[in-house]
């Protein structure tokens, strides 16, 4: 979320940019995607209460989550792939993409991969690019 919908601009820690859920909300409508959150607003209850609540006002709906793995070396990369291979098959997962503002992914999920800016978040142009991924 921070970096995505939450930016260096917003207002304050957890408050989500309008124009970023409209982007995420085009994204889901266009390709029918799911949401698997992999934020650390996870980990918050407070955070992910909110997030849920201002997605379902859009009628967005975060599907699931990804595991925390708290092993040294361990990184986000490392948690989105358990969660794919926990649950692609049971998901019918053929396409994805993760959309952050800090690389920490696989070397092999790079095609996947969307990296937006704590100051911009999720743009237009950056909402493309995913909806091209997705597509």
């Amino acid at each position: 979320m921070d970096g995505v919908l939450n930016t260096i601009k917003s207002k304050s820690l957890f408050a989500l940019s309008k124009p970023k859920l409209r982007q995420l909300s085009r994204i889901v409508n266009e390709t029918e995607c799911k949401i698997v959150l992999s934020s650390s607003w996870r980990r918050y209850d407070y955070a992910y209460q909110r997030l849920k609540r201002r997605l379902k006002y859009r009628n967005l709906y975060i599907h699931d989550i990804t595991p925390t793995i708290n092993e040294i070396g361990s990184s986000r990369g490392y948690e989105i792939q358990k969660w794919l291979d926990e649950n692609s098959e049971f998901w019918n997962v053929e396409k994805y993409c993760i959309v952050d503002d800090i690389n920490d992914m696989l070397t092999h999920q790079s095609i996947y991969f969307v990296q937006t800016n704590d100051a911009d978040g999720l743009t237009k142009e950056k909402a493309d690019e995913i909806i091209y991924i997705l597509s």
